[in-house]
């Protein structure tokens, strides 16, 4: 079990947590469901819920690894493209 608890207004639903950080829900929603995040599940900073329009619910820590992860993938991205220019 994890050490961490959040209070109930620290959580958000996925639409939440995309208009709070600025980032497309379509994109958290899919890295959600291809299983990008599972450790964060593991982890206790995301969870599903049943039945909702916004199924997943996120932590401020796990919003922040995401965003920190996107980021670095981002940055790869742009690291292989320079890369393929010089050539």
């Amino acid at each position: 079990m994890n050490d961490w608890t959040f209070k109930l207004k620290d959580v958000m639903t996925a639409q939440e947590a995309a208009e709070i950080y600025n980032v497309k829900l379509d994109t958290l929603n899919h890295a959600l469901i291809r299983g990008q995040l599972n450790d964060l599940i593991e982890k206790g900073w995301v969870r599903k819920t049943a039945g909702a329009k916004s199924p997943w619910l996120l932590t401020p820590p796990a919003m922040a690894e995401y965003l920190r992860r996107k980021k670095r993938r981002i940055y790869k991205s742009n690291q292989l493209d320079r890369k393929e220019d010089s050539m």
